[in-house]
């Protein structure tokens, strides 16, 4: 049995503020009856585990501080509060009140209405939790990414959800593949395959691929097209669809 699935030791690290500054002893007393000589490797690593969970748990009861200073450091005064990836412009529906009020403090431009074209777009979803505004750790939680204002950027959950599908960016050609095996027979991949396709296009070409345009997510919302123009017979490989602003897409 592994040592942190006892259950003393599990009612250690689950709830580390209780134990915070008599950790090391008590963690000593339950590893006594186990081992004849307790290893000091097996506390250290115990010891360590608690404390770094209280900082977690500090850092995430913290996390409406980090979003004033996300703000502070990302946008200036009177700018228009897009998502980070794909530039979706946050309306005051897509935010709690408290982080509402914070951005109306800084007087962030908040859209009235999302972008017609995105109402009707079918790969890009206008769902209340797409364009929920949410707090994203750049490096990943899952990859021990800290929960501090540098490792923090604003995404609508669209962004957030697809972005968790990878942790570095050489896995993306590996998901997008996969998910381009479902287009072998035309309109019955799933609805995931065409939102990925969209996030993974906007990491591969992160600005609208119209002549002439050239619009980054700091200005404008982006989303992804087909290059074939035919929604229901395409794959989804990088070389398959591009990025565009609603502004140079067709009208769904």
């Amino acid at each position: 049995m592994a040592l942190t699935s006892h259950p003393s030791l599990l009612s250690i690290i689950r709830a580390p503020q209780v134990y915070l500054g008599s950790e090391s002893e008590e963690i000593r007393a339950v590893l006594e009856p186990i081992f004849q000589i307790v290893p000091e490797a097996a506390v250290n690593h115990l010891v360590s585990l608690v404390r770094s969970k209280v900082a977690h748990q500090d850092a995430k009861a913290d996390l409406e501080h980090a979003f004033v200073v996300v703000l502070q450091r990302d946008f200036s005064i009177g700018a228009e509060l897009r998502c980070a990836a794909c530039g979706y412009h946050f309306q005051a529906c897509d935010l709690g009140q408290e982080r509402l009020d914070t951005c109306q403090e800084r007087r962030l431009r908040l859209a009235d209405r999302a972008h017609p074209r995105r109402v009707r777009d079918p790969w890009k979803p206008a769902r209340d939790d797409y364009r929920r505004l949410t707090l994203d750790h750049v490096l990943p939680e899952a990859a021990l990414g800290p929960a501090v204002p540098s490792n923090l950027q604003l995404l609508c959950g669209f962004c957030n959800k697809y972005k968790r599908i990878t942790r570095r960016y050489e896995e993306l050609l590996v998901s997008r593949a996969a998910a381009s095996l479902l287009a072998v027979v035309g309109g019955s991949r799933g609805q995931w395959a065409y939102e990925a396709a969209v996030f993974f296009s906007l990491l591969w070409r992160p600005q609208c691929t119209e002549p002439g345009c050239g619009d980054r997510a700091d200005s404008t919302e982006l989303t992804a097209v087909p290059c074939n123009r035919d929604r229901r017979w395409t794959g989804l490989l990088p070389w398959q669809v591009e990025t565009r602003c609603y502004e140079h897409s067709e009208d769904f």
